[in-house]
């Protein structure tokens, strides 16, 4: 449930120069400029040695900050000298299905109404 990855500043910029196709030399911060209901990020701000960059929403900020992709965006920042630590907080959108998983029963056979009724039990499925 609770995680974290660690990079070093120089290593953060080179990801996210390469993962959002944009143009600098230094990361200086990254600042959360909003936040949804749950606490996940929504949009960021990468301030750069030039100039600052405002990246959303929830995947793309994901894909931003990791070699392959962070688990949430329920995430906050922690400096400690050169070193950014990522911490965050569950795995995915926060609606409780795992899309890994769910894909995993489909691939085992498992009909849609078992894999829903395996996340949510006791809910009912009803055509509108």
């Amino acid at each position: 449930y609770r995680w974290q990855v660690e990079y070093s500043r120089a290593e953060l910029t080179e990801i996210i120069c390469a993962k959002c196709g944009l143009d600098f030399d230094h990361l200086i911060g990254l600042q959360p400029v909003s936040r949804g209901k749950s606490g996940r990020l929504v949009y960021l701000k990468i301030i750069t040695d030039r100039g600052d960059f405002v990246i959303g929403k929830e995947l793309r900020i994901r894909l931003a900050l990791s070699k392959s992709c962070l688990f949430s965006s329920a995430i906050w920042f922690e400096w400690v000298e050169d070193q950014c630590i990522i911490h965050g907080k569950g795995w995915g959108h926060g609606v409780g299905m795992c899309q890994l998983g769910a894909t995993r029963m489909a691939f085992e056979g498992n009909d849609y109404r078992s894999i829903l009724n395996y996340y949510y039990p006791a809910t009912e499925i009803q055509n509108y």
